[in-house]
């Protein structure tokens, strides 16, 4: 089977360097993986979930998003043409309760200390867990490099396709800018603000001449509420 054909390249942001250089640099699993965890009340099709899921892959370059650095001057982004999504299933039911929840916690270590392979598309995974006949729960595991708060975006997406096919309804989906859009843009601004950001942060930074730790937000126990 021949491999997907990239259909687009850009280099990373500053952010994502970050991500990647820990990725590479860190000895601890499981840095920059994110989870979101959704229960569902309601009896789930997980074939037209899948499907939900691949039309929004097919329809956001970041989803079908991996990276490259051997043997380049800097690392870059590579969209594929396609990626096959999968959902896992998994069948909890004639468990009791408190076996779910000891196996569904262990899961969710065992997922984010899986971590990714940030050379290979796609950076994130679906899994389904099926706790009762109307009682599951849905994980999203993606590397943090792809998405931030724009998840929410994602994640709305993928369960409004699947709710209008439920349905037998047509969705309209709200046409979001490419991420490569963003990256041109960061581009633009770091080379044109350089200077003036370098002066903001030395007239920031002055008189630190060692690490220093910010200050704890936590109040004391015995701080008056």
């Amino acid at each position: 089977m021949s491999e997907p054909a990239i259909v687009d390249s850009y280099p990373l942001t500053p952010m994502q360097q970050g991500m990647l250089f820990h990725h590479l640099q860190s000895t601890n699993p499981g840095v920059d993986i994110e989870q979101m965890v959704g229960v569902l009340r309601e009896s789930v099709l997980a074939g037209r979930l899948r499907d939900a899921w691949q039309a929004v892959a097919d329809r956001h370059g970041v989803l079908r998003t991996q990276y490259r650095w051997f043997g380049l001057d800097e690392p870059r982004q590579y969209e594929l043409e396609r990626v096959d999504v999968t959902l896992v299933e998994h069948d909890f039911r004639g468990m009791s309760l408190s076996d779910r929840q000891v196996k569904f916690d262990a899961f969710l270590f065992e997922d984010r200390m899986r971590g990714f392979d940030l050379s290979t598309a796609p950076l994130w995974r679906l899994n389904l867990f099926q706790f009762d006949e109307n009682d599951f729960r849905f994980v999203f595991s993606y590397h943090h490099s792809l998405l931030d708060i724009s998840v929410v975006w994602v994640v709305e997406e993928a369960f409004g396709v699947y709710d209008a096919e439920i349905d037998g309804r047509h969705v309209e989906l709200i046409e979001r800018q490419p991420f490569r859009r963003h990256v041109e843009w960061l581009q633009r601004h770091l080379i044109e603000s350089r200077e003036s950001a370098s002066k903001y942060y030395a007239s920031l930074l002055d008189g630190f001449d060692e690490p220093t730790t910010f200050p704890s937000l936590a109040r004391s126990s015995d701080t008056d509420a």
